[in-house]
């Protein structure tokens, strides 16, 4: 949320900055000092918001490599499981790979209410876990299964598909 906040804080600093400043400097009986003083305030503040934006961006860009990274990590062994027959169980072992890959979706689910993931990113994300939740019976069984019964700050498939931009 605070995320936000800043976002639209930087797009209006740019008229702000000479909205209060031109102001300042009309002032007949503002002396040097207060008048620098104000400024330095000002530029403070531009700075920090700056700073602030950068620093976003940056856990932005690290959060979103790190869940890549990991789902990459799991995307062949989820293929197998999405190319198996609908007659068979899941192993122990297809269970942790679907454990994994579901507290996967799970954190970038919670960066994202966060506001540290975008929407933009979160609906790719979502995307991608209704496609592969949906396309196997085993997998979307295993997910109301475990999804439910674990922490999942919220996370269902009716949530996940609330994002879903309609094509």
């Amino acid at each position: 949320m605070h995320r936000k906040i800043i976002k639209q804080i930087k797009m209006k600093i740019v008229w702000l900055v000479p909205v209060v400043i031109i102001p300042l400097l009309l002032i007949e009986d503002l002396d040097t000092k207060n008048l620098l003083t104000i400024i330095t305030a000002i530029i403070s503040f531009v700075y920090f918001v700056q700073k602030q934006s950068m620093e976003d961006d940056k856990l932005e860009l690290e959060a979103f490599s790190s869940f890549n990274s990991r789902y990459f990590k799991l995307a062949s062994k989820i293929e197998l499981i999405l190319n198996k027959d609908e007659g068979h169980y899941l192993t122990e072992d297809e269970k942790e790979i679907l454990d994994e890959y579901f507290s996967l979706c799970v954190e970038e689910y919670f960066y994202f209410k966060k506001g540290r993931i975008s929407l933009e990113i979160w609906r790719n994300w979502a995307h991608g876990i209704s496609a592969t939740v949906r396309s196997h019976n085993l997998i979307q069984n295993y997910w109301n299964k475990t999804v439910r019964n674990k922490v999942n700050y919220g996370l269902t498939l009716k949530e996940v598909e609330k994002y879903l931009i309609k094509q």
